[in-house]
Formats: C-alpha cells, structure tokens, sequence
C-alpha cells in the first residue's frame, strides 16, 4: 500500500540531485513494478505493459531482475518488456501481484483489494485494513485512519516546538471528493481531498 499527498516527484527529483550517479536497489519487500513513461508511440506501447494509467500517459509492466542485477530508474518503454498478453509467463511468485480488485457504490464507500491487504474508506475515512493472508483487522475498534490535524500553540518555545497536551488536540480530517483513478491489474488507486480551513490537500491512496 502507498499514500502520496501532493509531492508526485518532488522525493525523486531531489534524489537525483544529491546522488545523481545512484541506483535504487532492489528489495525483498518491494513490489517489482516499474512505471514507465509512454513518451512516443503510446499505442504501440500500450501493448507491451500491463496496465495504463488513466491519462494515457505511463505504464506498468512487471520486470524479472536476474541474479544480483540491480534496477535502474526507467526512462522509457523498450521491446524487453514482457507484454501484456505474457500474463501468464510472470513466476509464481508474482501471480499474486495481479490478484487486484476495486469495489465502489460510487459515493462513500470504496475498497481496494489485492492478495496482501483490503483497504476500505468509508464516510471519508480509512475504516478498515485487513491483513488479507492473515485474515486480521490492523485498525483498533472505534479508530480510523487518514489525516489528522492538532494545534500547535506551544507556551514557552518557537512554533516547531509542541507541548504534550497537543496530543488531546487531534482533528480527523474527512476524505471528500472520492474518485477512482485505477482499477489494476497492478495498481489500484483512488483520488481524494481533504480540506481545513482554507487549505486543500490532493491525496492519492495507492496498492
């Protein structure tokens, strides 16, 4: 499961900037996706990854790193990646990556699915997540996630300091505007608000 609030490549640009010479390397618990933009041909590439994005504009393909390999940062779409009609080529391993599913009454009620975890926000919420293979509830009774605001008016020290009773401050912040935006499946993903006072914040709840 991912979250992104309004910072879609500000984190990776500034990487490049310290370490423009480094590669990422590959982890036991990351999800082997690469996103790869469709710069030319879009649909001619359409054809050699496994999902789109709804834009039309990037897309997802499993990738199969040999030995030690590492995996660089992609820069485009080649004809080394397996098609999407090559589903059934992905190791076994992988299956469970494309076990992805989107429920939705289309109002306040959203689930997101895949073999690992079921993510579910309801009345502008994270009411739920379950460990699916363990078949547990990760949220406690009466709690919720998402965004939650506290007042910061420290008593002696400069604003980045907080005092200890901020913590009885907490304001959930409520989701608005829900929308799916992907429906796998590799991705799954929903696009959201939430707003306080006169701000607004773009979320994106990805698995």
């Amino acid at each position: 499961m991912h979250g992104s609030i309004g910072l879609t490549g500000l984190l990776e640009d500034a990487s490049r900037v310290l370490l423009p010479r480094s590669l990422p390397l590959l982890r036991a618990t990351t999800t082997p996706l690469s996103r790869f933009p469709l710069s030319r041909d879009a649909t001619r590439m359409k054809a050699q990854v496994i999902q789109t994005s709804a834009d039309g504009k990037h897309g997802y393909a499993l990738m199969h790193s040999v030995g030690n390999k590492v995996a660089s940062q992609p820069v485009g779409m080649s004809s080394i990646c397996m098609p999407a009609s090559g589903v059934s080529d992905v190791p076994r391993s992988l299956v469970s990556v494309l076990k992805l599913k989107v429920f939705t009454n289309g109002t306040d009620h959203f689930v997101l699915r895949n073999a690992n975890v079921q993510l579910t926000i309801s009345e502008g919420r994270i009411s739920s997540l379950i460990d699916v293979r363990l078949g547990r509830e990760l949220i406690p009774k009466g709690s919720s996630g998402g965004l939650v605001i506290f007042e910061d008016r420290p008593n002696y020290w400069d604003a980045r300091d907080v005092e200890i009773h901020h913590l009885e401050t907490a304001t959930p912040l409520s989701f608005s505007q829900v929308r799916v935006i992907a429906e796998g499946p590799l991705r799954a993903a929903v696009q959201t608000q939430a707003k306080y006072g006169n701000s607004t914040i773009d979320v994106t709840v990805r698995i």
